[in-house]
Parts: C-alpha cells; structure tokens; sequence
C-alpha cells in the first residue's frame, strides 16, 4: 500500500507540474511531427498561436486540415466553383503576414477561385510529390500550384535521410513512419511526445552537455505582449543589413556565386528531377500545373549574375508544358526597390510583397483556371 500510495503521489506531482508548465511557458508547438504526418498535416489542427520575432507578430489559426487555411475551408468541391491547390512553404504559408495579406488569400478573395492551402514551412521539391498526390485525391483541384524558393536544394538534402530516398533518385512511396497514423498507440506517443515538462527537460539535458538550444517562434496568443516589433530601419540597424551590392549571400544560397556553381549542380538536378516527377504525376491525373519561383532579396541587390536553379526549375516547367510564374521578374519589372518587398532581415514576403505575388497569379494564372 505504501509503494502504491508513492506511486500516485508521484504521478499527481508529475500532472500537476504538467498543468502549471502548460500555463508558464509561452511556447507553442505549432507544427506537426513527421511521424504524425506532418508531410501531409502540416500543422496541429484547431491550434492558434502568434508568429512572434522582433519584425512582426501574426496570428496563425490552423483548420480541421492542419493548414494556414480558411477555417471554414471543405474537402468537398463547390459545384461551378474553380479550384487551386496551392503546395509551398513558408512564403505561401504567409511566414510574417496575416492570413488575410497571404497571397493565396487574396488571390481567392479577389477572383472567387477557391485556392486550397496545404503549405508548411520547409516545403521543398521532396515534400511536394507525396503532398500533392495526397491533395489531388483530397480536394480534387482543377490546377495545382507549386511555390519554389532558392533554398529548395538544401531542404531536399537535409530531409533526404527521413524519406529513405537517396540524392538524386526520384520518389517512391511514401515511408511508414511519415503517414497518418490514427492507431491508440501513436495517439498516446504522440501525447507523451507533446508534454511541456517533457520538453523542458530535454532542453535542461541539451544545456546541461553544452549543446544549443532551439525554441519554437510560436507562443500563446498574446504572450510576451511587451516585445517591441521593430520598423523597416530599426530592423536594418539592429542585424547590421547591407541593403546594396555588397549584400551577402548565405550558404544556403551560395549557388547565385557564379564561384560556386559547381558545388551545387547535383542538387540542384535532384531539385528538378523531383520536379519533373511531381508535374509528370499531376498531368497524368490530368491537373495542370503551375510553377512559382521566388527569389531571395539579395538577387535584387548584387550585380546581375546567372541563376541555375531558376534556368533549372524554369527548364523543367516548360519542357513539361507546366506554365512558368517568375516572381523576381514580375518584381523587377513592377517595382522599383524590389527587395522592399521583403523584410529587411527575416527575409520572407511582407505584405505588400504578397500582394504583388497575387497580382502576377492574378494576371497569369486566373485566366486560365476559368478558361478550363
């Protein structure tokens, strides 16, 4: 009996430190495990939480899909309603905007055309083939639109081990541990894997061997109210950003470095490879395809240099008779200080930038989704 009462005195004590973390810490874990199928369910489903750096804090809502979508979105198709199903990352999630200022969001309210959001942060070429297969079946779009950015090559790389699929060999199916999974015992694992004590001891160990620490930008709706957002110039001042010809490039980007080039043509051939298969699956479906390509902001900056990933993709996209949706030419030829597009340090879209991207998708694509 005495053990007996030690062992609920235990687990009473465990909950309770559970509930109080649950209220203390700020942190959210927004986005889903992959091995809760966090390739096809991006994010938690029903969850909210803020967005919050020193640039800017949004608000995320999450539907019963576990996307950065409209909350009331449906599986089913509205009968003479046109539909797109947009795959991306965290550009098209709207990483830094509000839903509303999304370009997918403004393209739906501007047109009509329903525009399904399945994006998730660190979407690349290899997320897309198994993500679209499962949209297609899911939502049956009239078009597929797929959103690419420069650092797919690297994303492509980094998540190769997780899909058991080697550089440079094309998509198989899917493996086990990332699908849906709605068995007992992974609800429970997956329970056991999202309890803030959980993770808080983890980051004590993590401390503890001197190893770095990584916390989620996602809090609380409404926690840490007092973080100051920065403006335009603050944001530049404080992170030391060149805004000119000296802007430097990351090495995650490194292939705009005519120097580099070389270093990364496997992988930006893997990139289009991946590619290749996803539009060649679509079209045998019979959903078109489009492709949209967003530069990074430097781009605008330095001195005009080739760019192999863009001729890769672009390539690819019209060998296939996929329709090619170049943003950095759009922004280029519209704006006169592109890169004020972005934000200054951060990177991603703003809003106004979003709403560009929209007025391309707008003037390119919505033609022909109404046209059939």
């Amino acid at each position: 009996m005495r053990w007996v009462l030690l062992a609920l005195s235990v687990l009473f004590s465990l909950v309770l430190a559970e509930l109080v973390a649950r209220q203390v810490v700020p942190e959210v874990n927004l986005e889903t495990g992959l091995r809760d199928g966090g390739v096809l369910v991006p994010y938690q489903p029903g969850a909210t939480a803020d967005l919050l750096t020193d640039e800017f804090r949004v608000r995320y809502e999450i539907n019963q899909f576990g996307y950065r979508d409209r909350l009331d979105r449906r599986a089913e198709r509205t009968p003479g309603v046109p539909r797109i199903a947009l795959l991306g990352d965290s550009f098209s999630a709207g990483w830094g905007v509000e839903f509303k200022d999304t370009f997918a969001n403004r393209v739906e309210r501007d047109t009509g055309i329903e525009v399904v959001n399945s994006a998730k942060n660190g979407g690349c070429a290899i997320w897309f083939v198994p993500q679209a297969r499962y949209i297609r079946a899911r939502f049956s779009p009239d078009w597929l639109l797929v959103q690419v950015f420069d650092n797919d090559p690297e994303d492509d790389a980094i998540w190769s081990e997780r899909f058991e699929l080697p550089i440079g060999e094309r998509f198989r199916e899917l493996p086990e541990e990332l699908g849906l999974h709605t068995s007992l015992r992974h609800r429970l694992a997956r329970a056991f894997d999202g309890l803030v004590l959980r993770k808080r001891i983890q980051q004590l160990k993590r401390r503890l061997r001197g190893e770095q620490t990584h916390s989620t930008p996602y809090v609380k709706p409404g926690a840490k109210s007092g973080q100051h957002i920065m403006t335009r110039e603050e944001a530049i001042a404080a992170h030391d950003v060149v805004i000119g010809p000296d802007a430097p490039i990351s090495s995650g980007f490194a292939f705009h470095l005519p120097e580099q080039s070389d270093a990364w043509k496997e992988r930006i051939a893997w990139n289009s490879l991946l590619l290749d298969q996803m539009i060649e699956e679509s079209q045998a479906a019979g959903v078109p395809v489009a492709v949209l390509y967003i530069p990074i902001y430097q781009t605008f900056l330095r001195p005009p240099a080739p760019n192999p990933l863009e001729q890769s993709t672009r390539e690819v996209a019209e060998r296939r008779g996929a329709l090619w949706l170049d943003a950095g030419e759009y922004f280029a030829a519209t704006r006169s200080r592109p890169w004020e597009l972005y934000y200054a340090y951060d990177g991603h879209l703003n809003a106004d930038g979003h709403a560009a991207v929209a007025e391309l998708l707008e003037r390119d694509l919505v033609p022909r989704v109404r046209g059939g």
